[in-house]
């Protein structure tokens, strides 16, 4: 396990502060896309922490439910107060207080605290997800600190709707897998923007493949509820559902290699 040095929360894998402080020329920290209620609803840790993410396969570094890390975040967290503060939790316990608002028309997130100012690209907040873009081609994915576990049952989930990749990692047992999949990321090392697959609560599935062809089969479930196979003329396989909620589907093949996250089309 790697030690991090204490730096503010979207550069936590640079190693000089200056080389990731940016002079931004604005009049007022003006939320445009009306991120704001979104930010300040909770306290934010990490779901995933990324390096080398604009490559074509960017190094997974963290994940909260991998046993194995080659950094540490689990003691990472972030609170956004509406009136401009904002206190942060570092990889080693420390606390840092500072400001935080939105700059450059809103698209980018600014941060100010003793260790310097640090600003990141926002990718997407919701009242369930916090993703950004950092220095260096880090990326954060972050949720709220706290969630309330959601009681509908395991069929109703998987079978509500269809399900399209958000993110496909390979050699996902190394201490640093490859992402090579996700829709914002433009230079991906695969294009599944065309797969989706489709469980239905009578046992059939279908799938269609990133360049069109479909398929159809059966599915069943296998370990109590813990893993899925399915069947069609062309292949069988296994898969162990890791995470699966209202919104989000996340599944480890059965060598451990491989591993999605879906969202719903």
């Amino acid at each position: 396990m790697k030690k991090l040095y204490p730096l503010a929360l979207f550069t936590l894998l640079i190693a000089m502060i200056s080389s990731c402080s940016k002079t931004i020329t604005t009049e007022s920290y003006k939320d445009v896309y009306g991120y704001t209620d979104a930010l300040t609803s909770h306290t934010w840790v990490y779901r995933e922490y990324f390096r080398y993410f604009n490559d074509t396969a960017a190094a997974l570094v963290y994940k909260d439910s991998r046993p194995w890390n080659s950094f540490d975040l689990s003691l990472n967290q972030a609170t956004y107060y509406k009136d401009g503060t904002y206190t942060e939790i570092d990889n080693q316990g420390k606390t840092y207080n500072g400001t935080w608002g939105f700059v450059n028309n809103g698209r980018d997130l600014e941060v100010k605290n003793s260790a310097g100012t640090f600003v990141s690209t926002v990718q997407m907040i919701t009242n369930e997800r916090f993703e950004w873009l950092g220095p260096e081609s880090t990326y954060g994915v972050m949720l709220p600190a706290y969630q309330v576990p959601d009681p509908t049952s395991t069929l109703q989930l998987l079978t509500s709707r269809s399900w399209v990749y958000d993110e496909y990692f390979l050699d996902y047992d190394y201490d640093e897998p490859w992402l090579v999949w996700k829709p914002n990321k433009s230079t991906s090392f695969y294009d599944l923007s065309r797969s989706e697959i489709k469980f239905n609560s009578d046992g059939t599935y279908a799938e269609t493949s990133d360049d069109g062809s479909t398929d159809q089969g059966n599915w069943t479930f296998l370990n109590n509820g813990t893993r899925i196979r399915v069947a069609t003329p062309n292949i069988t396989f296994v898969i162990t559902i890791t995470s699966l909620t209202k919104d989000r589907f996340e599944w480890l093949n059965v060598d451990g290699t491989e591993y999605a996250e879906m969202v719903h089309k």
